[in-house]
């Protein structure tokens, strides 16, 4: 293995045509000489700019300037104690002062193959939050009304930028054939001497590329049908959990986590004995509301009130279609697409048994003196009362009534549940736009772009990876060239705000619920805003987000509201979802399942447009895949047998 930090020249170069228009006006960068930059000779312009970029100090006065040499340090003493022999490992650090179009400084994670040289470099960008003046937001004139444009520092990473680093580092690799492999931020809260998330930082920047390459080369990847059946494949769901942190330090909202296990079974001739447990896969997330009434509100049966004296609808209370929205898909040490999948299935079983509901169980967990889990909020848009203001109150959900009880009928929860959401689910992604996780997931925003050439490649390579997965399987169920991602054209805060325990929290803790339970009492027009904010795709996104950021900081405070980046979100489609599955099943993958049970047979504004179609249905839907566990049931003894920039 060797570790290399490449010092590419002091001169800024031509980049090519991503920077062409800068150049033709003149400005063709200052020279190096005796370790001074000559200035333009008399009667030539220059920018203003540039003279505090040119000044021929010794030191720099900015500490700024210090954070690109400290990281690009520390991460060549990990790579050099950590990187296999096999690989080379290049750093290249890009200093904005040393550019013409750069925003921020990066450093260049460069990876190759000495045993297949012939596959050229991938790269991965580490885009430096700190080595510069935080991005400054904007103010456009949208129609007749000023609306603010926050910028952070992942919009920084443009084609031009993009393009500019690749001429960095078709410098240091010339005649190589070049792999870009995404961005990740690294934020200025970011601790170089934490040795932990460092590590963690180094390691999947490598990891990026080192995957990409193995990705060329057909390097042997999972195939279900090669796989022998073990009867030690478990699928276990916890509700209502902590966040968590990416590699970065920033919290990842994770109220549901679901882990795809293997082992746990007592080994044969050791009483007391069982295999150690190994976690394969883990999708972390939560379950949020989309506004979906199946009815009109006039018509009406009210479960909740036995004294009404209009008999309506059943129907007409169901003003809900719950949606899982995934915030992390962590398929452990295997990275490549079909692990990827392969863990996404995983979360397919919260359809089964309708076993997201348990997401709204009543929990003695409040923030800053509100529940804003507490499902029992979802009464002031049912109307249960039938007011004529169109809002009714809250239920009661610390009753006892709400608690689990083995009698289903008896079980408050679930007969709420059943009245106001449709026996639908919707399953969602984010994807980071420039986050640790984006290198492993943008293939999932590619695919659901609007029609063009990068969606039709990352469709395609998610459809042929799904089907060497399934064993050709899934070409049973899926047609080749079926959209299989629903792009919402929604972009979604990322960062977190200071909780009441002192500690970061995901600002995607403020969804539809958090709004009705935090101001839905006063204002419950406020939660038709929230929703429409994401609904009314006819308004431009610009002008829909600015309304969500002022919602979010209404309830949280200015102050307390920190906007690191933002996330794609993208939603699957629901042939993609039962052909997946259906592949699974036929490949012969059999896991037991433990987590609780909820029977919701037993009971009786804008809309999102992709609603109608992208729905799940999940009454009485059982996959064939998952066997039923129990509630902490302990495992082993389980009888049966089992994009973005490089998509462009």
């Amino acid at each position: 293995m060797a570790v290399k930090s490449e010092d590419n020249g002091q001169s800024t170069t031509t980049m090519g045509a991503a920077f062409a228009g800068a150049q033709s006006r003149g400005d063709q960068g200052a020279q190096q000489h005796g370790g001074y930059q000559q200035q333009p000779r008399s009667g030539s312009r220059q920018r203003l700019g540039d003279f505090w970029s040119t000044s021929p100090n010794a030191m720099s006065r900015s500490p700024e300037s210090d954070i690109i040499s400290t990281l690009n340090a520390a991460l060549k003493g990990v790579y050099e104690e950590a990187v296999r022999p096999e690989y080379d490992v290049t750093l290249i650090p890009i200093d904005l002062d040393q550019t013409r179009t750069l925003e921020k400084s990066a450093i260049v994670v460069a990876v190759s193959s000495k045993a297949a040289p012939d596959l050229g470099v991938a790269y991965h960008t580490l885009i430096l939050d700190g080595s510069s003046e935080p991005v400054q937001s904007q103010i456009q004139q949208i129609g007749n009304n000023p609306v603010e444009i926050t910028r952070t520092t992942g919009d920084v990473h443009t084609p031009v930028y993009q393009g500019e680093v690749r001429e960095w580092v078709q410098r240091a690799f010339p005649g190589k054939s070049l792999h870009p492999v995404d961005a990740e931020v690294v934020p200025n809260t970011f601790d170089v001497t934490n040795k932990k998330r460092l590590y963690n930082l180094a390691a999947n920047a490598v990891l990026a590329g080192s995957t990409e390459l193995a990705r060329l080369a057909g390097y042997p990847d999972i195939e279900l049908g090669n796989i022998e059946q073990d009867n030690t494949l478990t699928v276990q769901t916890s509700f209502n959990n902590a966040p968590t942190e990416d590699i970065v330090g920033s919290p990842i909202r994770s109220d549901i986590v679901i882990d795809f296990r293997i082992g746990g079974q007592a080994v044969p001739g050791q009483q007391g004995v069982t295999s150690r447990v190994k976690t394969l896969a883990r999708v972390s997330g939560y379950m949020d509301l989309v506004w979906a009434p199946a009815v009109s509100a006039a018509q009406a049966f009210n479960p909740w009130v036995q004294q009404q004296q209009q008999q309506l609808s059943p129907d007409a209370f169901k003003k809900y279609v719950p949606r899982f929205i995934i915030t992390d898909l962590d398929s452990q040490n295997v990275l490549s697409i079909r692990a990827q999948l392969l863990a996404l299935v995983t979360a397919f079983t919260l359809r089964e048994n309708n076993g997201w509901v348990e997401a709204f169980r009543p929990s003695p967990v409040v923030q800053d003196g509100y529940d804003w889990k507490d499902i029992g909020a979802v009464g002031i848009e049912a109307n249960f009362e039938g007011n004529t203001n169109g809002f009714g109150s809250r239920i009661d959900t610390k009753a006892d009534s709400f608690q689990r009880t083995n009698n289903q009928q008896g079980d408050f929860l679930l007969r709420l549940v059943a009245s106001v959401f449709q026996p639908k689910l919707l399953l969602s992604m984010d994807i980071p736009e420039a986050g640790p996780t984006t290198w492993i997931s943008s293939v999932f925003a590619a695919a659901g772009e609007s029609s063009n050439a990068a969606s039709a490649a990352a469709s395609g390579y998610i459809i042929d990876e799904a089907n060497k997965l399934t064993n050709g399987r899934l070409a049973n169920y899926l047609a080749a060239g079926t959209r299989i991602i629903i792009d919402e054209n929604n972009r979604i805060h990322t960062g977190y705000f200071i909780g009441r325990d002192g500690l970061k929290h995901d600002l995607r803790e403020i969804d539809y619920l958090a709004v009705l339970n935090m101001v839905g009492d006063r204002d419950p027009e406020l939660a038709r805003e929230w929703s429409d904010s994401f609904a009314l795709t006819g308004i431009p996104l610009e002008v829909r987000l600015a309304k969500r950021k002022q919602i979010i900081e209404g309830i949280l405070g200015k102050q307390n509201v920190h906007i690191e980046g933002f996330a794609r979100r993208v939603t699957f489609e629901p042939d993609f979802v039962n052909a997946l599955t259906a592949a699974v099943k036929d490949v012969g993958l059999q896991v037991r399942t433990i987590a609780p049970y909820a029977d919701l047979q037993s009971y009786e504004r804008a809309v999102n447009p992709y609603v109608a179609h992208a729905a799940l249905d999940t009454m009485g839907y059982n996959s064939g895949v998952f066997n039923r566990g129990y509630q902490g049931q302990p495992q082993g003894n389980f009888g049966n047998r089992s994009g973005f920039s490089r998509w462009g």
